[in-house]
C-alpha cells in the first residue's frame, strides 16, 4: 500500500508578510489593507476552508466584492502561511483568468496571531463572480438546470481561459498546487476566474521541486504528490487534466472510490474512462497531461497552443465568440521579488485571418441541435457504452437532471453489471438487495456482491460483509420429504468480520469503523483494543466522522494506546474536527469537553451552541448535557425546572442518561415535585438498557423501602452484583455496607 508523506506544505518564510512588497500595479501591499468599516455586508455567499464568505459593497463606491474571512479557530502557524501565500500571489500579478485582487486585512504581529490590530478578523477581499464556481456550473448541467450560455463553446472558452491563466502563473514561477472545478470561479460574462492560491508558491525557477505531501483534493492529485519523492510544476497540468475531463464528461473522476482507492489507483497507472461521446481532440490532450511520467506532460504554453488549433477550433466551437474573448487578454500585470527574474509572458493571439477562413468553412456546413449532457449520456447508453451505463443509471436513480426513475435505474444498472463494469455491480446487488426498482432478490443481491469482489472491488467486501453480519443471507433447507421448502437467514458474524477486515485493508473508510468496533468489543474476533485503535485512526485519517469520533472516545478513554494514558487535548481537537463534519455525536462531547474545560480551554458560551445545535438536529444526549448547564449554572444562570424539563424529555425518548438524571432529580426534588416512587420507575428503565449508575441507585431505594417503596433484597441484590461486577464503585460500596 502507498503510504504517503505528511510533510508541511507551506513555506515558513510565509508567516512573514512583507508590506512593503511591489505589487502588480506598483503599489506596496499596505496600500491595500481595508477597514471592514468602509464596507457594508451583503449576505452571506458560503463557507471555505478558512471560514465564511461574505458579498460585501464599498460604501464610497457602491461596487461589490468577495470578502473571505479566517476564523479564530484557524490561527495556526500553516494557516497563517497559506493566508500570506494567497495575499502575495493574488498582489503580484494580475491577469484577465486570474481572480482580481482587492484588499486584506491582515494577520497581527503576535507571536500566536488571532485577530487584526482593528479587531476585523483576517480577510481577503476580491472579485465578486455572481455565477459561482465551475463545479457549480457542472453540477447544473448534471441537473439539466445549466445556463443557456453554457454551451459547447462556453465550455471551451473556460478550458482556454484557465490554461491561459495557469500559462501565466507559471511563465512567473508560480505553481499553483490546488487546481480544481471548485477553484475556478465564473464571472457575470461566464468567463472564468482561477482562485484559491492558499496552497501556491512562488517557484526559484520552473525545475524547482518540492518533497511530495499529501496536501489538495484527491482526484486532482497527481502520482508523483502519493508517493514518498519530489515533485514540481507538472502536477498543475495533471489536475488540469481532471478538471477538463469532468467538463467535457460532466462525471466526477473515481466517484464512489475512497483516497486511499483513488491513490492506489493513481499510482497504479489507472486512469478514468471515457464516454464514447468525448471528441478524440480532448481524448488525447486529456490523456496527455496525466500522463504517469511528468516530463511526458505538456507544458499550459503547449495546452493554450493546442487549444488554439484547428482540432478544437471545430464545428461545435463558435470562432467569432473565441476571437471576441481571444481579445480581452493583456500581457499580464506583475511584480515579482525572486532572484530569478520570470520568463517573459508570450501573449500570442490566433491569426484572424485564420479564423475567419474557418468561421467561413462552418458557416457552409449544415448547422446542428445541441444535446444536452443528459441526453448524450442517454444516447451512449442505450449504444451500450459501459461507463454511460452506469452513469446516466446513477442519474435515473438520484432524479439528477432526469426523472426519477428506480426501474429504470436499475436496468442500466443491470446491463452495466453483466458486461463487467464492477461499480455497477454494486449498485445492482444494493438494487436487489432493497427492492428498489427490481424485485427484491437477497441472495442474488449476495452473488453479485461476490461477482464485485471476483473483479478486486474493495467496496464489495463491505456489503457483502454486513449482509453476512446482520444475517440477510439465507439458506434454503427441505423439510424431509415434505415438499415445503423452508429459507433460513442466519447470522455468520465469524465469517463477515473476515470480509469486513478485508473491505476494511482496502481503505473503506466505513469498513475500518465497523471492523475498529468489532475489535474493540470482540465481537466475532478476538478482543484487541490496540488494532481498534488503529482501524480508528485509518478511518479519521480520511476524515470519516464515524471512525474520527471512535477514535477520539478511545484517546479520550487511553484505550489501546501505547501507554494506556487518556490524551485529552488529542482527542478534543479530532471531536472538534468531526463536530465541524456535522457529525451530532461529536458536537455533543466537544461541546461537554468545553464545559468542563477538558483538554480544551473552557468555553461555556461555545459549549451551549454546540449541544443547542447538536438537540435541534435530534440528538437525544445534547438534552442531558444541556439540563447539566442549567442545574449547575455553567454558561447561563442556574434554571434547575429547565434542567429538569430537558432531562425528562431526554427520558421519555428512551435516552438512558435521561432517565438516569431525570431520576435524580425527582429523587431530590430539584426542579420537579419529589416522587421517589417515580424516580425509582426511571432508574429501572434505565438499569434494564444497561446503566450500572441506575442499577445502583434502583437498588438503594429498593432497600430502603423509604416513601412508599416496597423493599426488595434480592431484586436490589442483583442489580448490584451486575453493577459491581461491571466497575460500578456504588454498588460495590453498597454490596460491602451489606456485609454479603
Amino acid at each position: 500500500m502507498y503510504e504517503p508523506s505528511y510533510d508541511s506544505v507551506y513555506d515558513s518564510n510565509a508567516l512573514n508578510l512583507d508590506l512593503n512588497m511591489v505589487c502588480f500595479n506598483n503599489r506596496p501591499l499596505k496600500d491595500f489593507i481595508i477597514k471592514l468599516t468602509d464596507y457594508e455586508q451583503i449576505r452571506s455567499i458560503g463557507k471555505g476552508g478558512f471560514g465564511k464568505a461574505s458579498l460585501i459593497r464599498q460604501k464610497s463606491t457602491g461596487h461589490e466584492y468577495a470578502i473571505k474571512y479566517v476564523e479564530n479557530e484557524h490561527s495556526l502557524e500553516s494557516n497563517v502561511a497559506s493566508f500570506n501565500s494567497e495575499v502575495k500571489i493574488l498582489a503580484a500579478i494580475d491577469y484577465n483568468s486570474l481572480l482580481g485582487f482587492n484588499g486584506f486585512i491582515p494577520f497581527n504581529y503576535d507571536p500566536n496571531p488571532k485577530i487584526s490590530s482593528d479587531d476585523s478578523p483576517p480577510a481577503i477581499v476580491t472579485e465578486f463572480c455572481e455565477n459561482g464556481s465551475l463545479a457549480d456550473l457542472v453540477q447544473a448541467e448534471c441537473r439539466s438546470g445549466a445556463d443557456q450560455r453554457y454551451d459547447d463553446t462556453q465550455k471551451y472558452l473556460i478550458l482556454y481561459g484557465v490554461a491561459k491563466g495557469m500559462k501565466s502563473l507559471h511563465e512567473n514561477n508560480i505553481i499553483h498546487r490546488d487546481l480544481k472545478a471548485e477553484n475556478v470561479f465564473i464571472d457575470s460574462e461566464f468567463n472564468p476566474k482561477i482562485a484559491d492560491f492558499g496552497l501556491s508558491t512562488f517557484l526559484e525557477n520552473e525545475f524547482t521541486q518540492f518533497k511530495s505531501n499529501c496536501q489538495g483534493t484527491p482526484i486532482y492529485m497527481a502520482p508523483e504528490l502519493f508517493k514518498n519523492g519530489t515533485y514540481g510544476i507538472k502536477v498543475d497540468v495533471y489536475a488540469f487534466a481532471i478538471l477538463c475531463y469532468y467538463v467535457v464528461t460532466t462525471m466526477i473522476p473515481w466517484e464512489g472510490k475512497n483516497s486511499n482507492q483513488i491513490m492506489y489507483a493513481v499510482c497504479e497507472k489507472e486512469r478514468p474512462d471515457f464516454p464514447i461521446y468525448v471528441t478524440d481532440n480532448y481524448i488525447s490532450l486529456i490523456k496527455r497531461c496525466w500522463d504517469d511520467d511528468p516530463s511526458k506532460r505538456p507544458t499550459f504554453q503547449q495546452i493554450v497552443e493546442e487549444l488554439e488549433g484547428e482540432e478544437f477550433l471545430n464545428d461545435d466551437i463558435e470562432i467569432d465568440r473565441f476571437i471576441d474573448y481571444q481579445d480581452q487578454f493583456t500581457p499580464p500585470s506583475i511584480h515579482v521579488s525572486l532572484s530569478q527574474k520570470p520568463k517573459k509572458s508570450q501573449e500570442t493571439k490566433c491569426n484572424k485571418d485564420k479564423l475567419k477562413d474557418i468561421a467561413t468553412k462552418k458557416a457552409k456546413s449544415e448547422p446542428r441541435r445541441r444535446l444536452t449532457a443528459i441526453e448524450k449520456l442517454h444516447l451512449a447508453a442505450d449504444e451500450g457504452d459501459l461507463l454511460s451505463q452506469y452513469h446516466y443509471a446513477i442519474r435515473l436513480r438520484d432524479g439528477e437532471g432526469v426523472k426519477s426513475d428506480q426501474e429504470k435505474s436499475a436496468h442500466y444498472f443491470a446491463l452495466a453489471a453483466k458486461s463487467g463494469h464492477t461499480d455497477a455491480m454494486i449498485q445492482y446487488a444494493r438494487a436487489l438487495q432493497s427492492g428498489k426498482g427490481i424485485k427484491q432478490d437477497i441472495n442474488e443481491a449476495a452473488n453479485w456482491y461476490k461477482r464485485a469482489i471476483d473483479a478486486g472491488d474493495g467496496n464489495a467486501y463491505y456489503y457483502y460483509a454486513e449482509m453476512l453480519i446482520n444475517g440477510e443471507i439465507t439458506d434454503i433447507i427441505n423439510s424431509g420429504q415434505s415438499k415445503v421448502v423452508e429459507y433460513v437467514a442466519k447470522k455468520d458474524i465469524e465469517t463477515g468480520a473476515k470480509y469486513m477486515k478485508m473491505a476494511a485493508d482496502s481503505g473503506n473508510p466505513e469498513a475500518q469503523t465497523k471492523y475498529g468496533l468489532m475489535l474493540e468489543y470482540g465481537n466475532g474476533v478476538t478482543k484487541d483494543e490496540k488494532e481498534a485503535l488503529k482501524y480508528y485512526k485509518l478511518s479519521s485519517d480520511q476524515g470519516n466522522p464515524n471512525g474520527m469520533y471512535n477514535y477520539a472516545d478511545m484517546l479520550e478513554k487511553g484505550r489501546g494506546t501505547d501507554n494506556y494514558q487518556p490524551d485529552y487535548k488529542a482527542a478534543a481537537n479530532i471531536y472538534r474536527l468531526a463536530a465541524k463534519k456535522g457529525y451530532n455525536p461529536a458536537l455533543c462531547r466537544y461541546g461537554e469537553l468545553l464545559m468542563e474545560g477538558k483538554g480544551v480551554k473552557k468555553n461555556p458560551t461555545e459549549a451551549k451552541r454546540l449541544l443547542t445545535l447538536a438537540m435541534c438536529n435530534g440528538y437525544d444526549s445534547a438534552l442531558v448535557s444541556l439540563g447539566f448547564m442549567y442545574l449547575n449554572g455553567i454558561g447561563c444562570d442556574k434554571n434547575p425546572n429547565e434542567a429538569a424539563r430537558l432531562f425528562k424529555k431526554a427520558a421519555d425518548k428512551n435516552n438512558v442518561r435521561g432517565m438516569t438524571q431525570y431520576a435524580a432529580v425527582l429523587e431530590e426534588g430539584i426542579g420537579v415535585t419529589k416522587d421517589a416512587m417515580l424516580a425509582l420507575e426511571y432508574y429501572k428503565r434505565a438499569a434494564d438498557l444497561g446503566s450500572y449508575t441506575a442499577m445502583a441507585r434502583a437498588a438503594r431505594l429498593l432497600l430502603t423501602g423509604e416513601d412508599g417503596i416496597e423493599e426488595d433484597l434480592d431484586l436490589a441484590v442483583e442489580y448490584l452484583t451486575v453493577a459491581a461486577d461491571n466497575g460500578n464503585e456504588e454498588a460495590q460500596d453498597i454490596l460491602d455496607s451489606l456485609d454479603m
